[in-house]
C-alpha cells in the first residue's frame, strides 16, 4: 500500500477506533426492578368508574428491589408520583425519587387498563427507566391498586426493566463498516487516478 492510499484510510480508521473507544465507556444499561408501596385516590372515589388517579401518596420503595436498584435503602423514598388519567399516552415522569446524588426515574409511554372492578384495578404499560450514571433503558411497569375502605387504595407498583447488553459487536460493526467505506473510497480514487 502507497504512503498516499495510507494516509487516505488512516481517518477512517481513526473514526471507527474513536467510535469502538466511546462505546465501550458508555454507561452501563438499567436491569432488575422494583416495587412500591403507597395510597392512591381516584377521580371518582372507587376502582370501579375510576378513569384517573387524582393522588398518589406515602409512596416507598419496598424490600426486594434487584439488579440496579437492589442498593437501594430499605423504604427509601418518598416517591413522587404523578397522577395521570389511565387513557393518557404518556406520563412525564410517571415517578422520581432521589437517593444520595442519584435520581431514579420513569417515563411512561403506555397506559393499559388489563382489568377494573369495585375492588381492584390493574394498569400495565411501557416506558424509559433513568438513573443517574446509566443509560436510559426501555422497561415496563405495572399497578395493582386493590381498596378494602372507601377513603384510599392500597398502590403498588411495580417495574421491569431489562436490555441485551452489547458485548462490543455493534461498535466492531460500525468499525467494519468505515474501514469498508474508506477501502472503496480509496478504490475508486484509484480507478479515477486511472481513468
Amino acid at each position: 500500500m502507497k504512503l498516499a492510499t495510507l494516509t487516505k484510510l488512516s481517518p477512517a480508521l481513526i473514526l471507527a477506533i474513536a467510535l469502538c473507544g466511546n462505546v465501550a465507556k458508555a454507561n452501563p444499561i438499567i436491569t432488575g426492578g422494583l416495587n412500591f408501596d403507597g395510597l392512591a385516590t381516584t377521580n371518582s372515589g372507587d376502582l370501579l368508574n375510576a378513569t384517573a388517579f387524582s393522588s398518589i401518596y406515602d409512596v416507598y420503595v419496598f424490600p426486594g428491589s434487584t439488579g440496579s436498584y437492589a442498593s437501594l435503602p430499605l423504604f427509601a423514598g418518598p416517591v413522587t408520583f404523578t397522577p395521570f388519567s389511565f387513557s393518557a399516552a404518556a406520563v412525564t415522569p410517571l415517578w422520581t425519587f432521589t437517593v444520595g446524588s442519584v435520581t431514579y426515574s420513569f417515563d411512561a409511554t403506555s397506559i393499559m387498563v388489563v382489568a377494573q372492578s369495585k375492588g381492584g384495578l390493574l394498569l400495565e404499560g411501557n416506558g424509559w427507566a433513568s438513573i443517574t450514571g446509566y443509560q436510559t433503558t426501555l422497561g415496563s411497569w405495572s399497578i395493582d391498586d386493590t381498596t378494602t375502605t372507601h377513603k384510599s387504595a392500597i398502590f403498588n407498583f411495580g417495574a421491569d426493566t431489562a436490555a441485551l447488553p452489547d458485548s462490543g459487536g455493534t461498535a466492531l460493526l460500525i468499525g467494519l463498516g468505515l474501514a469498508g467505506v474508506a477501502a472503496g473510497m480509496v478504490a475508486q480514487r484509484r480507478r479515477l487516478a486511472k481513468g
